[in-house]
Order: structure tokens, then sequence, then C-alpha cells
């Protein structure tokens, strides 16, 4: 007979966390360390922070990975840090919480050595089944390209628009621009370092 693990609500996670040093996430209702990023992580998840900041009308917001967002639950309670989250509902707008209830969009940078197998997949997967992400950008940390994964008028999520090398996306539900460039300003893959 296997040993039962034992899992963790979302309420009780986000108060046994608010004494913590150090961030986690909930995963199907296990407590997991959030991993540290490098430089080149940081500097994009805060170029794109800034960028939507910048570009964002009221009542949309960006956060950074201090927020835990709260996704549909499939089998447990979920609480994900994302690098970077926009929610453009009043009831995430202001306050002392720390979670979003109504993430629109979701953005990960991501990293081979931490972004990968079943927790990578079932994050991804439970960003697909949440009704109010309307966009999910997937950011290559080690690379100079990012996926955009958006749901069309009929919420069916759509194959992802891939940008490689130079070029612009765009986050589509908010109307924000931005190029490559501006996503890997001050890292290894600045082309103008």
């Amino acid at each position: 007979m296997g040993r039962r693990i034992e899992t963790v609500s979302l309420g009780d996670f986000l108060e046994w966390e608010a004494a913590q040093d150090q961030k986690h996430e909930l995963s199907h209702g296990r407590i997991i360390v959030f991993s540290g990023e490098s430089k080149d992580h940081n500097h994009i998840g805060g170029n794109v922070y800034i960028a939507l900041t910048a570009g964002l009308r009221p009542p949309c917001t960006a956060y950074g990975s201090d927020m835990i967002v709260e996704t549909i639950q499939r089998k447990a309670d979920n609480g994900y840090r994302t690098d970077v989250v926009v929610s453009c509902s009043r009831e995430d707008e202001a306050g002392d919480g720390r979670f979003l209830k109504h993430p629109r969009i979701v953005v990960e940078v991501r990293s081979p050595r931490t972004n990968v197998g079943r927790d990578w997949e079932g994050k991804l997967l439970e960003y697909w089944s949440t009704p109010s992400i309307e966009q999910v950008v997937i950011i290559e940390s080690e690379s100079r390209a990012l996926s955009s994964y958006c749901r069309d008028e009929h919420g069916t999520w759509q194959p992802p628009v891939t940008t490689i090398g130079n070029g612009t996306f765009r986050f589509s539900t908010v109307d924000v621009k931005m190029t490559l460039d501006e996503v890997y300003r001050r890292t290894t893959f600045d082309i103008e370092r």
C-alpha cells in the first residue's frame, strides 16, 4: 500500500506562504518551491511588465511574480506564480490580496532547467482550462523566441503564433505591442549590446 500524500487548500497555502521568506507555488495541492531566476530571465519578465504597465488602460493591471494566479482546479487546488500576469477585473484591481481570481493574460519566461516535465505541462493545461485566461505567452530565456496562444471569439484556443529572432508580437486582448528587441533588452540576446 502506497503512502498517501496530503494536499493543501489554496486558502491554507496563502496563509502559510505569507510567513515564508522564499516564494512557493501550489500545484494540485502540493507546495513547490518557486525556482530562482537568472539575470536574463529577470530582465525579460521586467521588460514585459514595464511595457504592459505603460500600455494598459484601466481597469487592466499588470503584476509580477509576487502575485499568485488561481486557476481552475482539476484535481486539487492550484496557485501558480507567473512571470507577468494581467487582470482586467475590478475584483483584482486593488487591495492587499496576494492572488488573482481573474487572470486575463499569463506570461511565462521559460527556462529549460525549470519549465519542463509533467508539472510544466500540467501548469499550461491549467492556464488553458481557466475561462478568464485569453492569452498565454511563453518567452524563451535561452534564445530569441516566443509563442503566443490566444482564444478566438468562441473561446477556442488557436495554434500558437511564434516569433523568432526579430519581429513584433501583440498582447491581443489589451492591444499592447512589443518587439523582440524590447523583450530581450539588457539580456545576453540584446542585439544592441
